[in-house]
Protein backbone atom coordinates (compact mmCIF):
# COMPACT_ATOMS: atom_id res chain seq x y z
CA UNK A 1 0.00 0.00 0.00
CA UNK A 2 2.91 2.40 0.98
CA UNK A 3 4.16 2.00 -3.11
CA UNK A 4 0.57 3.15 -4.39
CA UNK A 5 2.51 6.69 -5.05
CA UNK A 6 4.73 4.66 -7.35
CA UNK A 7 2.04 2.51 -8.80
CA UNK A 8 -0.61 4.17 -9.58
CA UNK A 9 1.05 7.82 -10.34
CA UNK A 10 -1.89 8.96 -12.55
CA UNK A 11 -4.17 9.01 -9.84
CA UNK A 12 -2.17 10.71 -7.23
CA UNK A 13 -1.56 13.68 -9.81
CA UNK A 14 -5.40 13.58 -10.21
CA UNK A 15 -5.93 13.86 -6.51
CA UNK A 16 -3.45 16.63 -6.45
CA UNK A 17 -5.39 18.39 -9.53
CA UNK A 18 -8.64 18.06 -7.87
CA UNK A 19 -7.28 19.78 -4.26
CA UNK A 20 -5.80 22.69 -6.61
CA UNK A 21 -9.05 23.29 -8.90
CA UNK A 22 -10.80 23.51 -5.29
CA UNK A 23 -7.84 25.97 -4.32
CA UNK A 24 -8.42 28.10 -7.38
CA UNK A 25 -11.82 27.82 -7.12
CA UNK A 26 -12.29 29.15 -3.65
CA UNK A 27 -9.41 32.17 -4.69
CA UNK A 28 -6.61 30.42 -3.69
CA UNK A 29 -3.94 30.36 -6.80
CA UNK A 30 -1.22 28.80 -5.14
CA UNK A 31 -0.21 25.71 -6.59
CA UNK A 32 -1.22 22.43 -3.37
CA UNK A 33 2.32 20.76 -2.64
CA UNK A 34 1.61 17.33 -1.63
CA UNK A 35 2.02 17.97 2.58
CA UNK A 36 -1.42 19.83 1.96
CA UNK A 37 -2.70 17.84 -0.15
CA UNK A 38 -2.04 14.75 2.32
CA UNK A 39 -3.02 17.03 5.32
CA UNK A 40 -6.40 18.44 3.57
CA UNK A 41 -7.49 15.58 0.66
CA UNK A 42 -10.90 14.23 1.43
CA UNK A 43 -11.24 11.15 -1.42
CA UNK A 44 -10.16 7.68 -0.84
CA UNK A 45 -7.60 7.45 1.78
CA UNK A 46 -5.34 4.69 -0.58
CA UNK A 47 -4.38 7.90 -2.95
CA UNK A 48 -4.12 10.21 0.21
CA UNK A 49 -1.73 7.61 2.00
CA UNK A 50 0.53 7.86 -1.46
CA UNK A 51 0.51 11.87 -0.83
CA UNK A 52 1.56 11.66 2.52
CA UNK A 53 4.06 9.13 1.42
CA UNK A 54 6.03 11.71 -0.89
CA UNK A 55 5.43 14.32 1.12
CA UNK A 56 7.65 12.14 3.94
CA UNK A 57 10.09 11.42 1.21
CA UNK A 58 11.61 15.10 1.54
CA UNK A 59 14.49 14.89 3.85
CA UNK A 60 14.70 18.87 4.69
CA UNK A 61 10.71 18.42 6.09
CA UNK A 62 11.33 20.03 9.68
CA UNK A 63 10.84 18.05 12.70
CA UNK A 64 6.94 18.79 13.76
CA UNK A 65 5.80 19.14 10.24
CA UNK A 66 7.12 15.26 9.98
CA UNK A 67 5.12 14.61 12.65
CA UNK A 68 1.43 16.27 11.68
CA UNK A 69 2.31 14.31 8.59
CA UNK A 70 2.84 11.09 10.26
CA UNK A 71 -0.62 11.64 12.23
CA UNK A 72 -2.05 12.43 9.50
CA UNK A 73 -0.85 9.03 7.96
CA UNK A 74 -1.46 7.07 11.10
CA UNK A 75 -5.24 8.21 11.00
CA UNK A 76 -5.61 7.00 7.32
CA UNK A 77 -4.26 3.84 8.14
CA UNK A 78 -6.49 3.37 10.70
CA UNK A 79 -9.57 4.10 8.34
CA UNK A 80 -8.59 1.29 6.07
CA UNK A 81 -7.97 -1.06 9.42
CA UNK A 82 -3.91 -1.17 9.66
CA UNK A 83 -4.44 -0.42 13.10
CA UNK A 84 -0.70 -1.37 13.33
CA UNK A 85 0.64 0.75 11.12
CA UNK A 86 -1.20 3.06 12.37
CA UNK A 87 0.36 2.75 15.64
CA UNK A 88 3.88 2.83 14.31
CA UNK A 89 3.04 6.53 12.74
CA UNK A 90 1.56 7.83 15.67
CA UNK A 91 4.56 6.89 17.64
CA UNK A 92 7.10 8.06 15.26
CA UNK A 93 5.18 11.27 15.29
CA UNK A 94 5.93 11.36 18.85
CA UNK A 95 9.51 10.89 18.83
CA UNK A 96 9.99 13.44 16.01
CA UNK A 97 7.54 16.03 18.21
CA UNK A 98 6.99 14.86 21.73
CA UNK A 99 4.82 17.28 22.30
CA UNK A 100 2.33 16.85 19.64
CA UNK A 101 -1.26 16.56 21.85
CA UNK A 102 -3.28 15.43 18.25
CA UNK A 103 -0.02 12.23 18.09
CA UNK A 104 -0.64 11.04 21.54
CA UNK A 105 -4.48 11.74 21.54
CA UNK A 106 -4.45 9.62 18.64
CA UNK A 107 -2.39 6.68 19.73
CA UNK A 108 -4.60 6.92 22.67
CA UNK A 109 -8.31 6.41 21.07
CA UNK A 110 -6.29 3.51 18.83
CA UNK A 111 -5.14 1.83 22.48
CA UNK A 112 -8.48 2.85 24.52
CA UNK A 113 -10.18 0.68 20.95
CA UNK A 114 -8.14 -2.42 22.30
CA UNK A 115 -8.93 -1.96 25.84
CA UNK A 116 -5.51 -0.81 27.11
CA UNK A 117 -6.56 1.99 29.78
CA UNK A 118 -3.30 2.21 30.84
CA UNK A 119 -1.79 2.71 28.05
CA UNK A 120 -3.81 4.92 26.87
CA UNK A 121 -4.09 6.90 29.95
CA UNK A 122 -0.10 7.64 30.14
CA UNK A 123 -0.39 9.40 26.48
CA UNK A 124 -2.98 11.78 27.18
CA UNK A 125 -1.42 12.34 30.87
CA UNK A 126 2.10 13.26 29.21
CA UNK A 127 -0.11 15.27 26.52
CA UNK A 128 -1.90 17.37 29.03
CA UNK A 129 1.39 18.14 30.69
CA UNK A 130 3.07 19.72 27.56
CA UNK A 131 -0.81 21.09 26.65
CA UNK A 132 -2.71 21.81 29.94
CA UNK A 133 -5.56 24.32 27.48
CA UNK A 134 -6.84 21.38 25.72
CA UNK A 135 -10.00 20.71 27.35
CA UNK A 136 -10.25 17.69 24.72
CA UNK A 137 -7.63 15.98 26.09
CA UNK A 138 -9.25 16.03 29.67
CA UNK A 139 -12.30 15.01 28.31
CA UNK A 140 -11.12 12.37 27.19
CA UNK A 141 -8.75 11.25 29.63
CA UNK A 142 -11.79 11.17 32.04
CA UNK A 143 -13.89 8.94 29.76
CA UNK A 144 -10.78 6.48 29.70
CA UNK A 145 -10.84 6.99 34.11
CA UNK A 146 -14.87 6.02 34.41
CA UNK A 147 -14.79 2.91 31.55
CA UNK A 148 -12.00 1.62 34.25
CA UNK A 149 -14.04 2.37 37.02
CA UNK A 150 -11.78 5.53 38.82
CA UNK A 151 -14.98 8.25 38.58
CA UNK A 152 -12.85 10.41 41.41
CA UNK A 153 -10.22 11.03 38.91
CA UNK A 154 -12.92 11.43 36.24
CA UNK A 155 -14.64 13.79 37.64
CA UNK A 156 -11.20 16.04 38.65
CA UNK A 157 -10.66 16.12 34.91
CA UNK A 158 -14.42 16.90 33.99
CA UNK A 159 -14.08 19.76 36.69
CA UNK A 160 -10.91 21.42 34.64
CA UNK A 161 -12.32 20.70 31.60
CA UNK A 162 -15.59 22.82 32.27
CA UNK A 163 -14.11 25.67 33.79
CA UNK A 164 -12.09 25.56 30.92
CA UNK A 165 -14.96 25.61 28.38
CA UNK A 166 -18.66 25.84 30.23
CA UNK A 167 -20.56 25.02 26.98
CA UNK A 168 -18.56 21.71 26.69
CA UNK A 169 -21.43 18.98 25.78
CA UNK A 170 -19.27 15.54 26.22
CA UNK A 171 -17.94 16.81 29.57
CA UNK A 172 -21.64 17.60 30.46
CA UNK A 173 -22.82 14.54 28.81
CA UNK A 174 -19.73 12.54 31.11
CA UNK A 175 -20.45 14.77 34.42
CA UNK A 176 -24.33 13.71 34.29
CA UNK A 177 -23.29 9.97 33.57
CA UNK A 178 -21.22 9.61 37.25
CA UNK A 179 -24.13 11.84 38.28
CA UNK A 180 -26.27 9.35 37.78
CA UNK A 181 -24.46 6.15 38.65
CA UNK A 182 -24.19 8.15 42.22
CA UNK A 183 -27.78 8.65 42.62
CA UNK A 184 -27.60 12.43 42.02
CA UNK A 185 -30.22 12.55 39.71
CA UNK A 186 -31.07 15.78 39.72
CA UNK A 187 -27.45 17.01 39.25
CA UNK A 188 -27.29 14.64 36.07
CA UNK A 189 -30.13 15.93 34.79
CA UNK A 190 -28.91 19.40 34.55
CA UNK A 191 -25.76 18.23 33.15
CA UNK A 192 -27.57 16.13 30.00
CA UNK A 193 -29.75 19.25 29.66
CA UNK A 194 -26.68 21.87 29.43
CA UNK A 195 -25.43 18.94 26.96
CA UNK A 196 -28.28 18.86 24.77
CA UNK A 197 -28.20 23.15 24.76
CA UNK A 198 -24.38 23.57 23.89
CA UNK A 199 -24.23 20.21 21.39
CA UNK A 200 -27.22 18.29 20.48
CA UNK A 201 -26.31 16.43 16.84
CA UNK A 202 -23.48 14.86 18.13
CA UNK A 203 -24.82 12.72 21.00
CA UNK A 204 -28.67 12.76 20.70
CA UNK A 205 -28.91 10.10 23.09
CA UNK A 206 -28.02 12.42 25.94
CA UNK A 207 -32.38 12.76 25.27
CA UNK A 208 -32.62 9.21 26.94
CA UNK A 209 -29.94 10.48 29.56
CA UNK A 210 -32.01 13.37 30.47
CA UNK A 211 -35.29 11.73 30.74
CA UNK A 212 -34.28 8.63 32.89
CA UNK A 213 -32.73 11.24 35.26
CA UNK A 214 -35.79 13.16 35.22
CA UNK A 215 -37.47 9.99 35.86
CA UNK A 216 -35.29 8.99 38.60
CA UNK A 217 -35.84 12.33 40.32
CA UNK A 218 -39.76 12.12 40.61
CA UNK A 219 -39.91 14.00 37.12
CA UNK A 220 -42.02 13.75 33.87
CA UNK A 221 -39.91 11.45 31.63
CA UNK A 222 -42.01 11.51 28.61
CA UNK A 223 -42.15 15.45 28.75
CA UNK A 224 -38.18 15.69 28.91
CA UNK A 225 -38.15 13.91 26.24
CA UNK A 226 -40.86 15.63 24.21
CA UNK A 227 -38.67 18.37 22.66
CA UNK A 228 -35.90 16.30 20.98
CA UNK A 229 -38.85 13.87 18.94
CA UNK A 230 -37.85 15.21 15.70
CA UNK A 231 -34.58 13.47 15.86
CA UNK A 232 -35.74 10.10 15.85
CA UNK A 233 -39.01 10.00 14.21
CA UNK A 234 -40.37 6.89 12.51
CA UNK A 235 -36.64 6.16 12.62
CA UNK A 236 -36.56 2.29 14.88
CA UNK A 237 -36.08 1.86 18.09
CA UNK A 238 -35.69 5.41 19.36
CA UNK A 239 -39.15 5.80 18.78
CA UNK A 240 -40.32 2.50 19.95
CA UNK A 241 -38.27 3.59 23.36
CA UNK A 242 -39.88 6.69 23.17
CA UNK A 243 -43.12 5.26 22.50
CA UNK A 244 -42.57 3.07 25.40
CA UNK A 245 -41.59 6.04 27.83
CA UNK A 246 -44.88 7.70 26.29
CA UNK A 247 -47.52 4.81 27.36
CA UNK A 248 -47.75 3.92 24.04
CA UNK A 249 -46.30 0.27 23.79
CA UNK A 250 -45.40 -2.49 26.88
CA UNK A 251 -42.27 -3.47 27.66
CA UNK A 252 -42.71 -7.10 25.77
CA UNK A 253 -42.89 -5.15 22.69
CA UNK A 254 -39.61 -3.03 22.81
CA UNK A 255 -37.75 -6.27 23.70
CA UNK A 256 -39.01 -7.27 20.76
CA UNK A 257 -37.64 -4.25 18.70
CA UNK A 258 -34.44 -3.91 20.18
CA UNK A 259 -33.54 -7.56 19.69
CA UNK A 260 -34.03 -7.23 16.09
CA UNK A 261 -31.22 -3.66 15.77
CA UNK A 262 -28.48 -3.74 14.18
CA UNK A 263 -25.89 -3.58 14.29
CA UNK A 264 -24.77 -5.39 18.02
CA UNK A 265 -23.18 -2.03 19.20
CA UNK A 266 -26.31 0.07 18.65
CA UNK A 267 -28.60 -2.54 20.20
CA UNK A 268 -26.55 -2.85 23.56
CA UNK A 269 -26.90 0.90 23.64
CA UNK A 270 -30.56 0.52 23.14
CA UNK A 271 -30.74 -2.08 25.75
CA UNK A 272 -29.14 -0.48 28.26
CA UNK A 273 -32.02 2.32 28.10
CA UNK A 274 -34.84 0.20 27.59
CA UNK A 275 -33.23 -1.96 30.79
CA UNK A 276 -33.67 1.01 32.70
CA UNK A 277 -36.99 1.92 31.76
CA UNK A 278 -38.65 -1.47 32.21
CA UNK A 279 -36.85 -1.47 36.04
CA UNK A 280 -38.50 2.31 36.88
CA UNK A 281 -41.79 0.55 35.23
CA UNK A 282 -41.25 -2.73 37.82
CA UNK A 283 -40.43 -5.66 35.00
CA UNK A 284 -37.69 -6.79 37.25
CA UNK A 285 -37.27 -9.65 34.77
CA UNK A 286 -37.23 -7.83 31.60
CA UNK A 287 -34.54 -5.22 33.23
CA UNK A 288 -31.95 -8.08 33.50
CA UNK A 289 -32.30 -9.53 30.64
CA UNK A 290 -32.44 -6.06 28.67
CA UNK A 291 -29.30 -5.16 30.88
CA UNK A 292 -27.07 -8.51 30.37
CA UNK A 293 -27.86 -7.24 26.58
CA UNK A 294 -26.29 -3.79 27.33
CA UNK A 295 -22.96 -5.58 28.97
CA UNK A 296 -22.41 -7.44 25.71
CA UNK A 297 -21.82 -4.26 23.83
CA UNK A 298 -18.79 -1.96 23.03
CA UNK A 299 -16.72 -1.87 26.55
CA UNK A 300 -16.05 2.55 25.36
CA UNK A 301 -20.04 3.04 25.00
CA UNK A 302 -21.12 4.63 28.12
CA UNK A 303 -24.03 2.83 28.08
CA UNK A 304 -22.54 -0.24 28.28
CA UNK A 305 -19.92 0.83 30.87
CA UNK A 306 -22.50 1.63 32.99
CA UNK A 307 -24.42 -2.15 32.48
CA UNK A 308 -21.39 -3.95 33.38
CA UNK A 309 -21.03 -1.27 36.54
CA UNK A 310 -24.58 -2.45 37.46
CA UNK A 311 -24.11 -5.97 37.23
CA UNK A 312 -21.23 -5.70 39.02
CA UNK A 313 -22.66 -4.34 41.68
CA UNK A 314 -25.77 -6.96 41.92
CA UNK A 315 -22.61 -9.58 42.00
CA UNK A 316 -24.18 -10.64 38.58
Amino acid sequence: MIGCSMKRPGLLQLATALLTAGAAAAGNAQPVTDAEACLASAVAPTLVLGLCERALADPALPAASRATLLTRRGELWLRIGEAGLAEADFTAAIGRNPASANARRARALLRQGRGELAAAADDLTAAIALNPRRGDLLVLRAALHHQAGRNDDAGADLAEALSQDPEDAFAHLLRGVLSYRQGAFTAAAADFAASLKASPVPYPLASFWLALARAQAGGDAAAALAPYAWWWEDAGWPQALADAIAGGSDIAELETTIAAIEPAPRRAQASFFAAEWARLSNHPDAARRLLALAASGDGAALETIEARAQLTAAGG
